[in-house]
């Protein structure tokens, strides 16, 4: 019954049963059996027949929730095996682009990560991260804070800088003189970073005008080096730019106009990580940290250097 109730949590993760036929490489029919005798066995019908997309019946869902609780179950007897024989564990990790910036710039994290494990990284948004952590298709992933996903542990903050072009800046500091910003490049509105972002300028005084939205940084960066805009984006995504002097930090009160954004560790809720995950992450937060540190001496540096 254990492995059917498996296939029965990937045939709702999936969707439909041939997506998640394809996803378990077996064949349609086989699911199909598998999840009638599932049915059989627990005396209950899992699905309401005839319904796209796939819809669970009560008894259904609690199905599912219990197939979760043992799939976690499974995986940390897995890791805790793996930990006891010494045997490299295979992690599946998740980042935000920024946190991957960072983790190319101080690598050390990563190469240790990699000496005792067979790594995998997926570089994506923070609402699919935390989507890929739920169905346990990654191990954990460094996230944007979701100030409503009290669960997940706080693991640093990152310096967001409000950039433009040289030619614009001065520009852009009258206007936020009279508390406004047009030509406004951002991520979407319904980003966690973007409120984050639209909470902090609001507290300031700021009325965003936005031009144009994009959940990719390197468009948003390349607009606002070709002079269409002016955006705020994490230090280590404009690092290089800010060096070359291609984007200038944009003042406000004579001070770098900045923000904090908060990073969390999304996991499955109870699972263990191996020795080795535990490891990488105590080493991210103090390699978050010395970023965090990096880029307000670079910003302020760059501020008596203008």
């Amino acid at each position: 019954m254990e492995e059917r109730l498996q296939k029965f949590v990937k045939l709702v993760e999936a969707g439909s049963f041939t997506k998640a036929a394809e996803i378990m490489h077996i064949s349609q029919p086989a699911l199909t059996v598998a999840i009638a005798k599932l049915e059989r066995e627990l005396g209950a019908q899992l699905m309401v027949r005839d319904t796209r997309p796939l819809e669970l019946t009560e008894a259904g869902k609690v199905a599912y929730s219990s197939g979760i609780a043992q799939g976690v179950v499974l995986d940390n007897l897995r890791t805790e095996l793996s930990d006891v024989a010494g045997r490299r564990p295979v992690v599946a990790l998740g980042m935000i682009d920024s946190a991957a910036a960072v983790l190319s710039a101080y690598a050390t994290p990563l190469s240790h990560l990699g000496e005792a494990a067979d790594i995998s990284v997926i570089v994506n948004d923070s609402q699919l991260l935390r989507e890929s952590t739920a169905v346990r298709a990654l191990d954990l992933a460094i996230v944007a804070a979701d100030f409503d996903a009290k669960s997940e542990p706080h693991i640093a903050n990152e310096l967001m800088v409000l950039v433009t072009s040289p030619m614009e800046r001065a520009s852009k500091e009258a206007e936020l003189k009279n508390g406004t910003l047009t030509d406004f490049i951002s991520y979407p509105h319904t980003s966690l970073t973007q409120q984050t972002v639209a909470k902090h300028m609001h507290a300031k005084g700021i009325t965003l005008e936005t031009r144009f939205q994009s959940s990719s940084p390197e468009v948003i960066i390349h607009m606002v080096v070709s002079g269409g805009g002016v955006a705020l984006l994490p230090f280590f995504m404009v690092r290089s730019h800010i060096i070359t002097g291609s984007l200038a930090v944009v003042q406000y009160q004579n001070e770098p106009l900045t923000i904090d954004r908060s990073l969390s560790i999304s996991t499955v809720q109870g699972k263990h990580q191996a020795k080795c995950v535990t490891q990488f992450v105590e080493e991210v937060t103090v390699v978050l940290e010395a970023a965090y540190n990096e880029a307000m001496s670079a910003v302020h540096t760059k501020k008596r250097g203008r």
